[in-house]
């Protein structure tokens, strides 16, 4: 891997060498929160092959240019892929906690955690009454701070 050019490409391909990285590519996805439209999986298949993304006029939601390596697409907290991606493993996990009949509230505006964060979600125990706070983080390789 000392050959590659950028720390982006180690660790693009790291990341592929990791157990069940590839398990995306052939998931069926139980859920309509976590299936990729046509558009999706292609990009996502280009990024994972570390293809150049053709150039377009389209924009992030955020309105920033999008990237020819992916970059943007995969670590944008306004319009990428980690604000879906959260998103859809927070409704699964509502509808989990739904099927288990515990109440619970989705992102409360009157609650906060330490660092003035709204927790993702609040369960009450209905047995003890006891509400916990569950966040959902998201990390990807390409993160700057984790980028060597």
């Amino acid at each position: 891997m000392d050959h590659l050019s950028t720390s982006r490409d180690r660790s693009r391909l790291h990341s592929l060498q990791g157990q069940g990285a590839g398990a995306w590519l052939s998931a069926v996805p139980f859920n309509s929160a976590l299936a990729l439209s046509s558009k999706e999986f292609h990009l996502a298949t280009l990024i994972r092959l570390g293809c150049k993304i053709p150039q377009s006029t389209e924009q992030c939601d955020c309105g920033r240019d999008l990237d020819e390596e992916g970059y943007h697409l995969v670590t944008c907290k306004t319009g990428g892929g980690p604000i879906r991606t959260h998103n859809a493993i927070m409704h699964v996990w509502s509808e989990c906690l739904t099927e288990l009949n515990f109440q619970h509230s989705k992102e409360p505006t009157h609650r906060y955690l330490n660092n003035d964060d709204r927790p993702d979600i609040v369960v009450i125990d209905p047995q003890t009454g006891q509400d916990t706070d569950l966040d959902i983080s998201l990390v990807h390789s390409w993160c700057t701070d984790l980028l060597a």
